[in-house]
């Protein structure tokens, strides 16, 4: 019985062999995937404070001017405030802005990685992905309103 070998040894295309190697040298690097998966829920975070926040400055408000003879003092008070608390909060915080800055940061390399996987782009533009996308977060930024002048005497 004789066989006939059809290569010298060096792997098919496509073969196994040659699949786990592309597959190993496009790998997207551990720190960028925690990064993706950091951004993701921190945009996830962000969003749902914000719903709530403006959820509840929204029913908050509803409340007392639909039922404020019904309420009494106390409640009326109590829900006046944590309207106006939760729309500060928005407000000072930004937090709607920040949750965007996320979310745009996660897709943007998330985009990145797969134009990576498929050899459409270099490590180096994957890490310029990920530069770019940190500058698309920003800072968190409070913004308290000074009084002006003329309204303190």
């Amino acid at each position: 019985m004789q066989f006939k070998i059809f290569n010298d040894g060096a792997p098919r295309r496509g073969s196994r062999r040659d699949r786990l190697t592309m597959n190993d040298r496009y790998r997207i690097p551990r720190d960028i995937n925690q990064q993706l998966n950091h951004w993701h829920r921190g945009a996830l975070l962000l969003q749902t404070i914000y719903v709530g926040l403006g959820i509840t400055s929204v029913l908050s408000s509803v409340l007392v001017a639909t039922f404020l003879d019904d309420l009494g003092n106390f409640w009326s008070k109590t829900l006046a405030a944590t309207s106006a608390a939760s729309v500060a909060l928005i407000e000072t915080t930004g937090v709607g802005r920040q949750g965007n800055g996320f979310r745009r940061a996660y897709h943007h390399l998330k985009v990145a990685t797969i134009r990576y996987r498929e050899q459409e782009i270099t490590m180096q533009g994957l890490t310029k992905a990920l530069e770019e996308a940190e500058g698309m977060i920003g800072d968190v930024e409070i913004k308290i309103r000074d009084v002006p002048r003329d309204l303190e005497d």
